[in-house]
């Protein structure tokens, strides 16, 4: 089931396609993937003069070059696809997020997103700022620390 603005909150994992995320007009990129297949994101931050919300994505693959966080920090309930993940979580790319109003993702989130209720995937806080970390060590999109002036 869909999320809704509403029910919206850092450390949400969610599924959305990069070509539906990319064709948001609110919602802005540095991911250059061109993608139709339903992935699952995390949201790592909210920026706290804005409200956007920013969003990296996960994957099963390996990969050298990719940095995992610890499955001690997932919830998720006995009904989910993800109580199969039996190593730790592997973010894609940290340098390639999404960024926009937490009501666009809930808008795209009504095509592939299926979890209802409590049955929803999520990382606890020090995940949360595991995947901070990755994003900010690999130059990827980050909140403002102050805001911006006039």
């Amino acid at each position: 089931m869909p999320f809704e603005a509403d029910d919206f909150y850092v450390g949400m994992i969610a599924y959305f396609t990069c070509n539906d995320l990319r064709r948001q007009p609110r919602i802005r990129t540095t991911n250059p993937t061109r993608d139709n297949k339903p992935r699952p994101f995390v949201c790592y931050a909210q920026c706290p003069f804005t409200g956007d919300a920013y969003w990296t994505c996960l994957t099963g693959t390996p990969n050298p070059q990719r940095r995992t966080v610890s499955r001690l920090w997932l919830r998720s309930p006995s009904n989910s696809a993800f109580r199969c993940v039996t190593g730790d979580l592997i973010i894609a790319d940290g340098r390639c997020g999404f960024v926009g109003p937490p009501s666009a993702f809930a808008a795209c989130s009504h095509k592939h997103d299926n979890f209802k209720g409590m049955s929803r995937p999520m990382l606890l806080p020090p995940g949360v700022a595991e995947v901070q970390q990755i994003v900010d060590t690999r130059g990827g999109l980050m909140p403002a620390r102050e805001p911006a002036h006039a």
